[in-house]
């Protein structure tokens, strides 16, 4: 199953990073895939996460961090969906840190119409 797709929503494309189920290792080689892409392509984006059923370990958080910091010039604005409980607090957290808007949502149709706007 590939997890990072573009998705095209009134016409704009959107970077859909889908991390669903995945346990800390699959996580973590998700996030230096979706790096990759972001630097082939080297251009602004949007970015939709599906966070459904993970679990945000210290590993994950850390790659999360990197991730942040080497991509956050090129990130114009980010959705997440699937999050509850303690991820929605660590999702507010890493926002704050690194000065971004990463809003959360029910669905992936909300989450698209709000990013393109």
């Amino acid at each position: 199953m590939k997890r990072i797709k573009k998705i095209n929503h009134l016409g704009k494309e959107i970077i859909y990073t889908d991390y669903s189920g995945l346990n800390e290792v699959k996580l973590i080689e998700t996030i230096l895939d979706l790096e990759k892409t972001i630097f082939e392509e080297n251009k602004p984006f949007l970015h939709i996460l599906n966070l459904s059923n993970t679990l945000l370990t210290m590993k994950v958080l850390l790659a999360i961090n990197r991730h942040a910091r080497l991509t956050k010039h090129l990130l114009l604005k980010s959705a997440v969906i699937g999050i509850t409980g303690i991820n929605n607090t660590i999702i507010e957290g890493i926002s704050t840190i690194f000065g971004r808007e990463i809003k959360p949502f029910n669905n992936l149709e909300d989450a698209k119409n709000w990013i393109v706007v």
